[in-house]
């Protein structure tokens, strides 16, 4: 069972989401998960996600809806006990 589901929504985030995510599998248990909401991004930012290698990582993409709707996207999607928000800056 996932234990803690920390949710991150991002948007042309190509210059911070790198460093984000590497801290945060840190942290993070075997057992959590990030669950990363792309809400279009028209520059790297899934290319750079996509390129992080990590089974606790769950990339959805959107186009466009807005952060309140792509946050929504990320708590139905998460799987933990417990849920977690941070920024992707």
């Amino acid at each position: 069972m996932t234990n803690i589901s920390l949710i991150i929504t991002c948007y042309n985030s190509s210059k911070t989401i790198e460093v984000v995510i590497k801290q945060i599998l840190n942290f993070i248990k075997n057992n959590d998960e990030i669950v990363i909401v792309d809400d279009g991004s028209t520059d790297d930012t899934v290319k750079i996600i996509d390129n992080i290698a990590d089974k606790r990582i769950n990339l959805i993409y959107l186009t466009r809806v807005g952060r309140t709707k792509a946050l929504n996207t990320g708590i139905k999607n998460s799987k933990g006990k417990y849920l977690f928000i941070n920024d992707a800056d």
